[in-house]
């Protein structure tokens, strides 16, 4: 059933601003954040895992082989359905791939346009309550299908310092390797 909400009469500028005016700002203790991360590197990233995350992972890098082991480690319909997500995301994005033009005038001319792929793509998956295998597949098959040639993904651990098993599996279909 798709519930209806009815609109009471609230300002609009109220429904459609409500995100826009930050509520803090943030930028000096994303500061601090970066500068202990360039002075002390991960054991810096080590110890903020810990602190915002609750957990301290024994490694900051998975393996092909923990990817593997999480893969099969999820029911076989769950990867059948994922698998049919990713070639469903493949279609739609290889429809939007463009690889640019040359038009030449008569008289010399000559203009266009080059669309490159960018080399390397960083792609966050959240933790928490939004962790969903879907938004490695929708990160990571556009980021390939452009060529781009290098993915880095990051996520939040679980509770035990692990990256869960639905999102390695997820990395897997959607040819995120390590």
């Amino acid at each position: 059933m798709i519930r209806i909400i009815r609109y009471e009469g609230q300002p609009v500028e109220t429904l459609l601003n409500r995100a826009s005016t930050p509520q803090k700002d943030v930028t000096d203790a994303v500061a601090a954040i970066l500068a202990d991360v360039k002075a002390r590197g991960d054991e810096a990233v080590l110890d903020f895992c810990e602190r915002f995350d609750g957990a301290r992972p024994q490694n900051l890098l998975v393996t092909q082989e923990e990817i593997e082991r999480a893969y099969a480690a999820i029911e076989p319909e769950l990867i059948a359905t994922m698998e049919l997500a990713a070639a469903n995301i493949t279609r739609f994005h290889a429809q939007q791939k463009r690889t640019g033009f040359m038009d030449a005038k008569e008289n010399g001319v000559v203009v266009g346009q080059r669309v490159l792929p960018l080399r390397s793509v960083g792609l966050y998956v959240p933790g928490g309550t939004a962790r969903y295998p879907s938004s490695v597949l929708m990160d990571a098959i556009p980021a390939k299908i452009a060529g781009v040639r290098s993915l880095v993904m990051t996520t939040p651990p679980d509770a035990q310092g692990n990256v869960p098993d639905i999102i390695l599996a997820a990395a897997k279909i959607a040819g995120v390797s390590t």
